[in-house]
């Protein structure tokens, strides 16, 4: 069942409509969409909401779900919000997001980076 894979993502996909930015807050998992979602704003709040679309139609097909992990960016309303829905969920950072910050801290020290760039692939993979 697709709601027990083990790996989801999300993330928030800025819109607008009628000149009012918004946030489609979507949940996907092995290319599909499980969900999405209209925030009004990258609030905490406001994205609890629009993922607990995700949320309700998850315990309509399985009132006992519980997402073991989700794979997000940094972004801590977004975090927050998750850990509201699913208070066991067990949150991973992004490796994209964590390669960025690691270049951002360290490209000026080119030997630095360039020995945690090959490591940070290596764990990768």
């Amino acid at each position: 069942m697709l709601l027990n894979t083990r790996e989801r993502l999300r993330d928030e996909k800025h819109t607008w409509i009628n000149g009012e930015k918004l946030y489609a807050a979507t949940t996907v998992a092995q290319g599909l969409i499980l969900g999405v979602g209209i925030a009004q704003s990258a609030s905490t709040n406001d994205l609890f909401q629009a993922y607990k679309e995700f949320q309700t139609e998850a315990f309509a097909i399985d009132p006992n779900y519980q997402p073991e992990t989700l794979n997000t960016d940094g972004w801590l309303p977004t975090q927050q919000a998750w850990q509201q829905l699913f208070p066991s969920i067990t949150i991973i950072l992004c490796f994209l997001h964590s390669f960025l910050k690691i270049e951002k801290r360290a490209k000026r020290f080119k030997d630095l980076f360039d020995s945690l760039k090959h490591k940070a692939w290596n764990v990768y993979h």
